[in-house]
């Protein structure tokens, strides 16, 4: 068969075949691009059989598998049983050496096996080397897999000890595949393959409910009847400690000649029968092996994209595979027989000839009939013309620009059926924009593309998902648009992973014994815990601190919001106060005098800028929203509001100044990007501030892309150009004819002038000196402000959350972005080697940073040494402007693999191809820089990894091992703002506050200080702040958390905070549905704590200082700024038939009833309300006597 066909056609034409003959073989020929997804995708929603389709490389699995789910309409976060595309994934590790692959690799790999074997005709994409890969036989897999329904019997501890030996970590919060956590009724695990986490509740012995969850926000999604519990490690761990296995894997190092010391490390590894790095190598000794082809029915068809590639990749790999085994042998390094973790290309062949067999060449090559080949040519065209039309109506200023993309995309729609494919709802909403002014008739909503196919000629449909490219088959009249034919810029979606704030910014939760807090009222003592204990009749727990003189002090729960974790200047711990001393009052006088000094200079500016207003610029229109559609991700919801709140800042007269503050590679550029372009449209200039010359480059290719289909000039004003070429660019500034600058502290010298500067984006604030920072705070008087940060100055991060400064916060992830596996680990060859020769076999790259200049080359000679493979490259500050620049510009590219250098890399350099980052001597960089430089890796959606290497740990600091045990805990997503505050404790604030205010900060703790300037901000505005009270309550309860119901102490400091701070029973209700929703139905004791909790606001309000029940009696004592009329208190207490009574010193008793104590609350709950209507009963009276409220 060599004519052109249809999809239709050619669906029915393999279709026949398959059924007719068991090895039928196919060659299609002339597909490419979006084209092979869509006749794919058709071909096996035809089948009612499963399907293996083989790629040359991982990276073109994961698009392929993509594109197919787009065209079945399958969702990415579609429950695990109901999907039909999975990629089985590469082990991402050297293949022989000790190294584990990422656990979502392990994850992917056993979920892709299990649908093979169970799914609903399942679609296996797979890369040449990942099927080349040998796995645990079915037999050994799948008996460890749980089916788990509602209703069903499941013992608590069995199996929470089963799911121990399948390979899952216990941890006490679940947020990544292969955790698992018991509390409880309730065991939360992560199944590898999972979109989501699972939470199991039981009842006694009986499943009661099954519920996925968000891991960031850990709340539950939706409830489900049934969920697979696969196992995380290919075999079960126990295994590891077998006589047998331990004695064949002796018996293999003798073979191999490995030495004394490896081989009894190796064994003692084993004997444990827990995981350790590199134990998935031993598969081998530990469970039958076998392939893919194992899981996989015999009806399954095989499909080869590429077929070249696939054998070129093959034998690339098998060259790969020699050289690891001869170094391996050089070396004595352990590994099993290579057969046994390998398929051969013998055996790879086999598999294939096994099934029905479909090549897919992108080329339409003439040869020679094929006796066992059908043969089929498919024509595909591209939408070139679309494009061109694209380009034309973005340079053009004519009215009617839109008219030959609409021309384009109505001879499209007219030839028979459109279909638009964008990558979420944002770009939806523009594309259906842009169609209306097209005048394209009306869309329909297709589920997935396949419904094309069965269309009526002149449908229009659109559909979210990700296509490699558009493309248009004359023979089916299909055409498909992508969001990047429209607007010039692929598009991916982002895969929602929140990390929630509340968890991000509660640093009292992350308190120690022995750390220091700062109480209000009685100052600094040292924290030694949460104790439970029973005072009088009440039972509870009470945070536990140590004053001076050894001096005991014990704070009800309920009075948490009093205090802190101290955070001061660093490396000296501060001196305890003494209890009953009038010392700490002094302490905080002197403070808050130096306080109003600071704060007054901070109101002076923002006096100047609320004055000195600006003409606004015009809000966004269809250019802007054209400009924002080529932004090639979808914004986050940080992202979204992080603009919206700039847009609003620029359509004002008052001059902006915001604090953008994200992760690295969270997308604060783009929000400056977007900024920019309305100032620059608006007919000012912007100036983009960096700290080093390196960034600047970066940032000048960045804005050239993103501003080249628009007439904007862009410029860099550095040290990589001439000195004749930075004079022309500062004679061009000050003439206008420049609209956008990126530059060093160049920028700030006195000869750079600009005609009409409207914005500045300073990055990375924190790295500049002193008296460069006091020249932004002059051009802040002048122009709008867009400050970027990652980890942001604390007093910014402060001032800004005070109202000084205005604050945007993106705390959402990134496309697919995981979190960066640190290791911290002395200084090992054999490790870097390691390291190093991992990130290469995934074809990554590798940063090394070595801060000394003297030795760098030396370092360098020595990595080339290790990996002679790698194509090393040395950058440091102190080489030649063009050769740094020549360097970075060739790791940018891809022609070096290793990059050797100094912290010259540490702020915002983007390099997504870098995954691992190398830190010699971790214990020398302060924690800031640290966490900068790790965000130079993690950049795509591979895992990254972070080795931080360091001398023998007797040989560090302890302020240096703090720094990197604080950078080890934050390898979640999102912790830059937990970062701040260790920063804050380790380095000092010294450099931060200036040293005036450092002093003061030392003695009060960096909280309360805030607290200070904060209340000292509204005093100088004229709105002095009324007095905090925080109500102590004795109600004689058992109100508490149990240990058994929340066991982690930070995680019950963190819910008592939460519960305190609390201003409405509708957010305490919040609280407590979330904790029943993760740890179950509460207890006694916690319902309890929640009434007592619940009368905190209404307290507040009324000022109670305090509510004290004894015998058959509650008093309540009122603060002198008491809303409350001392005179609506007498007749109060006269007409309650004796009931009230008005003490000396502003107590009011109330006699109780009740016998129980819910009764008795109730009766307090009564009174509490009662008492508000007397506050109301003074407003309306209104004697205009000025009140104060309390809340």
């Amino acid at each position: 068969m060599n004519e052109r066909l249809s999809t239709k056609t050619l669906r029915e034409e393999i279709s026949r075949s398959l059924e007719r003959e068991r090895g039928a073989a196919w060659r299609l020929q002339g597909l490419h691009g979006g084209a092979t997804d869509f006749v794919l995708g058709a071909l096996a929603a035809t089948w009612r059989r499963p399907a293996l389709i083989i790629v040359d490389r991982p990276e073109r699995a994961e698009r392929l598998a993509e594109g197919i789910r787009t065209v079945l309409g399958e969702e990415f976060e579609a429950a695990f049983l109901a999907r039909r595309v999975h990629v089985l994934p590469e082990r991402e590790a050297p293949p022989l050496e000790m190294i584990s692959p990422p656990a979502e690799v392990v994850a992917g790999r056993t979920a892709a096996l299990y649908q093979a074997a169970r799914g609903d005709r399942p679609i296996i994409v797979a890369a040449a080397v990942a099927l080349a890969e040998r796995t645990p036989a079915p037999e050994a897999v799948l008996p460890s897999c749980r089916y788990l329904v509602v209703g069903d019997e499941l013992d608590r501890d069995a199996f929470a000890g089963e799911l121990e030996r399948l390979g899952y970590r216990r941890v006490g919060v679940v947020e990544e595949p292969g955790e698992a956590a018991v509390r409880g009724g309730i065991v939360d695990l992560w199944s590898p393959g999972s979109a989501h986490p699972y939470r199991i509740e039981l009842f006694g012995d009986t499943i009661e409910s099954l519920r996925t969850f968000d891991a960031g926000e850990q709340r539950s999604i939706e409830s489900i009847e049934d969920v697979v519990v696969l196992p995380a490690c290919p075999f079960a761990l126990e295994r590891l400690a077998d006589a047998e296995v331990r004695r064949a894997v002796q018996a293999r190092c003798n073979e191999l000649l490995v030495a004394a010391s490896e081989r009894r490390r190796l064994d003692a590894d084993m004997s444990a029968g827990l995981h350790f790095p590199g134990a998935e190598l031993l598969l081998p000794y530990c469970a039958p092996v076998a392939s893919l082809a194992d899981y996989l029915p015999g009806d399954t068809v095989t499909i080869v994209v590429d077929p070249p590639a696939v054998e070129a990749r093959l034998d690339a790999w098998a060259r790969e595979l020699d050289q690891a085994r001869e170094a391996a042998d050089q070396s004595g390094l352990f590994y099993p027989p290579v057969e046994r973790l390998f398929l051969g290309a013998a055996e790879l062949r086999a598999m294939l000839a096994r099934t029905p067999l479909i090549e897919v060449d992108e080329l339409e090559t003439i040869e020679a009939a094929e006796q066992d080949r059908r043969r089929a040519r498919i024509e595909v065209r591209g939408n070139e013309a679309l494009r061109a039309a694209r380009m034309q109506a973005r340079r053009s200023r004519r009215a009617d620009r839109l008219g030959p993309l609409a021309e384009q995309l109505n001879t499209l729609a007219s030839e028979g059926r459109l279909a638009i494919v964008v990558a979420d709802q944002t770009q939806r909403a523009r594309v259906e924009h842009l169609l209306e002014l097209c005048g394209l008739g009306p869309r329909r909503r297709a589920r997935g593309l396949l419904e094309l196919l069965e269309a009526d000629s002149g449908a229009v449909f659109m559909t979210t998902g990700v296509l490699e490219s558009g493309f248009r088959l004359p023979a089916d009249a299909v055409a498909v648009v992508t969001d990047e034919d429209l607007f010039g810029r692929e598009r991916r979606p982002v895969r929602r992973r929140r990390v929630s704030r509340a968890r991000a910014l509660t640093a009292l939760a992350e308190a120690s014994p022995g750390d220091y807090m700062v109480h209000v009222d009685h100052g600094i003592g040292r924290y030694h815990g949460l104790k439970h204990m029973v005072v009088g009749e009440t039972e509870g727990d009470f945070i536990h601190l140590e004053y001076a003189g050894g001096d005991r002090y014990y704070l009800p729960i309920d009075r948490i919001n009093l205090v802190e974790k101290y955070t001061g200047a660093g490396g000296t711990p501060p001196p305890l106060s003494r209890l009953g001393s009038a010392a700490w009052e002094r302490t905080k006088k002197k403070a808050k005098e130096s306080v109003l000094k600071l704060a007054s200079e901070l109101l002076d500016l923002e006096a100047y800028r609320a004055v000195h207003t600006r003409a606004p610029l015009a809000s966004a229109g269809p250019d802007f929203e054209d400009f924002e559609a080529q932004f090639p991700f979808e914004e986050t919801e940080g992202q979204k509001e992080a603009i919206a709140q700039v847009i609003a800042d620029l359509s004002g007269e008052k001059p902006m100044d915001r604090v953008v503050c994200g992760d690295v590679g969270y997308g604060k550029t783009e929000v400056a990007l977007r900024a920019a372009y309305l100032t620059v449209m608006g007919g000012r200039q912007v100036a983009f501030l960096v700290p080093t010359t390196v960034l600047a480059r970066q940032h000048l290719d960045t804005i050239r892309a993103r501003f080249a289909d628009y007439p904007v000039e862009v410029a860099m004003l550095s040290r990589f150009n001439t000195r004749a070429e930075n004079q022309a660019i500062v004679e061009r500034l000050a003439a206008g004819t420049i609209d956008i600058v990126v530059g060093t502290h160049r920028l700030l010298q006195r000869d750079v002038r600009f005609a009409r500067l409207g914005l500045l984006v300073v990055d990375e604030e924190h790295r500049f000196g002193v008296r460069h920072k006091e020249r932004i705070k002059r051009m802040r008087r002048e122009v709008d402000v867009l400050t970027m940060t990652a980890t942001p100055i604390p007093r910014t991060l402060q001032l800004a959350l005070a109202g000084v400064r205005d604050l945007s916060l993106i705390e959402t992830p990134p496309v697919d972005r995981l979190a960066i596996r640190t290791y911290v680990a002395r200084y090992d060859e054999a490790l870097i080697k390691q390291a190093i020769e991992r990130e290469l076999a995934r074809k990554g790259q590798v940063f090394f940073v070595h801060h000394r200049v003297a030795s760098i080359g030396a370092v360098a000679h020595r990595v080339s040494e290790l990996v002679p493979k790698a194509r090393v490259a040395i950058a440091h500050g102190q080489m030649k402007e063009d050769e740094l620049d020549h360097v970075m510009a060739e790791f940018l590219a891809g022609e070096r693999d290793v990059l050797v250098c100094t912290s010259i890399i540490e702020s915002g350099l983007d390099i997504p191809n870098a995954n691992t980052i190398i830190v010699n001597r971790a214990d020398t960089f302060g924690l800031a820089q640290l966490y900068q430089i790790r965000g130079r890796v993690g950049r795509s959606s591979r895992r990254a990894y972070a080795y931080l290497l360091v001398p023998n740990q007797e040989r560090i600091s302890e302020d240096a091992r703090r720094r990197l045990a604080v950078l080890q805990e934050l390898d979640d997503l999102g912790s830059g703002f937990r970062l701040a505050a260790h920063d804050m404790e380790i380095r000092g604030a010294g450099n931060l506050l200036g040293k005036e205010q450092s002093g003061h900060v030392a003695a009060v703790g960096f909280d309360l200080f805030m607290r200070m300037m904060e209340e000292a901000s509204e005093e100088l505005r004229g709105r002095p702040p009324a007095p905090v009270i925080e109500p102590e309550i004795d109600l004689g309860a058992e109100a508490f958390l149990p240990e058994s119901y929340v066991d982690d102490v930070g995680e019950r400091l963190m819910c008592y905070k939460r519960m305190a701070s609390a201003d409405s029973r509708e957010a305490l209700d919040a609280i407590v549905d979330e904790l029943t929703d993760r740890f179950g139905p509460p207890p006694r004791p916690v319902r309890d704590l929640v009434r007592v909790m619940a009368l905190r606001p209404g307290l507040k309000r009324l000022a109670v200082e305090s509510l004290k029940a004894g015998g058959k009696a509650v008093a309540l004592r009122f603060h002198e700024s008491s809303p409350i009329e001392p005179e609506a208190l007498v007749e109060l207490a006269r007409s309650g038939d004796g009931r009230y009574r008005l003490r000396p010193g502003g107590v009011l008793t109330m006699t109780l009833a009740g016998a129980g104590w819910d009764e008795r609350v109730g009766e307090v709950e009564e009174l509490i309300e009662r008492l508000s209507t007397l506050i109301g009963e003074r407003d309306r009276q209104g004697d205009g006597d000025e009140r104060v409220h309390v809340g």
